[in-house]
């Protein structure tokens, strides 16, 4: 009985194996610009954000130095300040959004436009 079941899975497995799929040609053409669309959104960001209860727009790009990848990022909130601030990160893009934040906050300050206490947890 167990050589007739055997002989049965292995008929059917060389059944299964003997069928010739047929293959699918690759779309190039969706495949790049799935990618490049999912590489553009990460590399440049354009956004908006409120800082101290105010509107501030920011704006991060990449450039390349010494052959890397570097992001540069500058914030600006008008209607409120001239401040622009910037900030560059050698590999992270979050670390340039926190660089700029940063140098916003500290010449806000600087300037007068937020108390220290208000400075305090950005700096």
């Amino acid at each position: 009985m167990d050589k007739i079941v055997c002989v049965c899975v292995t008929l059917m497995l060389l059944q299964l194996a003997s069928k010739p799929t047929l293959a699918q040609p690759i779309d190039f053409s969706e495949l790049l610009s799935g990618t490049l669309d999912t590489v553009s959104k990460e590399l440049f960001k354009h956004g908006e954000i409120i800082l101290f209860d105010h509107y501030c727009t920011l704006s991060r790009r990449p450039f390349i130095k010494s052959w890397e990848l570097h992001y540069r990022t500058k914030i600006h909130c008008p209607g409120w300040t001239p401040i622009i601030g910037k900030g560059t990160s050698d590999w992270n893009p979050a670390g340039s959004e926190l660089d700029a934040t940063r140098d916003y906050v500290r010449q806000a300050l600087q300037q007068g436009f937020i108390t220290q206490e208000q400075a305090d947890p950005w700096i």
